[in-house]
């Protein structure tokens, strides 16, 4: 996976923002690596396309805050992309007596997001990998079994809260992580970008054709 340029960070920050989580994925996998149809792709396969234009762009190491649910503490973590990317993927359905179901993609998750009931969410997205109705007794165990197969999909991360102890498991968001970081860096480059055709009448193309390096350097010229 190639890392995003400056051009694409702001290309992928100026046509996201509207957008919802689910299609801000799409999007960048499809500006990424020119997936025609991202949303084809399971769960587990966007998330680690995902993953793996994070780590290209900004590294392995991935830093955040938790909120303890016990005692309100608020908890650094960090986990790194190759962890996460070295979880086991399979593209096989799984069998639940004589049900088969496939593993759910991004087109089956945009499909019921209209929904606002969750168990009705929950229904609606394993009708569409069973290719029809089942009995009802059987969701959380073809639940389980999809998740079972297709950790990426759900990453959780356990964690244990330093001022009280307690353990818990706190679900990964990898397309909440990437947007906040791909937000930060894209507001940081048009700031570069204002600053110096402010200063030497550069257009955006000129500025975004320079390296990282070579903007900042610039930038430090300004300030100094």
């Amino acid at each position: 996976m190639t890392a995003l340029s400056a051009a694409g960070m702001l290309l992928l920050f100026e046509e996201g923002r509207r957008r919802d989580p689910l299609a801000r994925a799409a999007l960048a996998i499809a500006v990424a690596d020119g997936d025609p149809a991202p949303l084809r792709l399971t769960a587990g396969k966007i998330e680690s396309r995902l993953l793996a234009l994070r780590q290209a762009t900004f590294g392995a190491e991935m830093e955040g805050i938790a909120t303890c649910p016990a005692c309100g503490e608020t908890c650094e973590t960090s986990v790194r992309t190759s962890d996460i990317l070295a979880l086991p993927a399979s593209c096989e359905p799984v069998i639940i007596g004589d049900i088969e179901a496939r593993l759910p993609r991004g087109e089956d998750i945009a499909a019921v997001m209209h929904l606002r009931d969750p168990e009705e969410i929950r229904r609606a997205l394993l009708e569409r990998c069973t290719g029809a109705p089942f009995p009802p007794e059987l969701m959380d165990q073809i639940e389980d079994a999809l998740a079972a197969a297709d950790p990426r999909a759900d990453v959780q991360l356990a964690l244990t809260c330093p001022a009280c102890g307690h353990d818990w498991l706190l679900r990964f968001d990898a397309v909440a992580f990437f947007w906040s970081e791909l937000t930060a860096a894209a507001e940081r480059v048009l700031g570069e970008v204002d600053a110096l055709a402010r200063a030497y009448g550069w257009s955006e193309r000129e500025i975004l054709s320079m390296s990282a390096r070579r903007r900042a350097l610039y930038v430090e010229r300004l300030n100094s």
